[in-house]
């Protein structure tokens, strides 16, 4: 059995891993009852060890920080 996820990158193990921790600490930002938490709080929620690999992994998949994007939310909540 081949493992056709090594030769497809976009499909790869690891990045539906990231993808998941994202979205996941995207649906933290965007909650108003996780305004309290730091990003870096956010970050080793979701399973990031380093908080410094949150913002630049999100800016990276969504073009916009944690930061950002968390203030944005919560523009559109308020």
């Amino acid at each position: 059995m081949s493992n056709s996820s090594s030769a497809e990158p976009d499909f790869s193990p690891a990045r539906s891993i990231r993808d998941a921790r994202l979205g996941e600490a995207g649906r933290m930002l965007a909650d108003p009852r996780q305004r309290h938490r730091s990003i870096a709080s956010v970050a080793h929620s979701v399973g990031i060890g380093n908080p410094d690999v949150l913002p630049r992994a999100y800016r990276n998949r969504y073009g916009t920080t944690p930061s950002e994007y968390r203030h944005d939310h919560a523009a559109e909540a308020g």
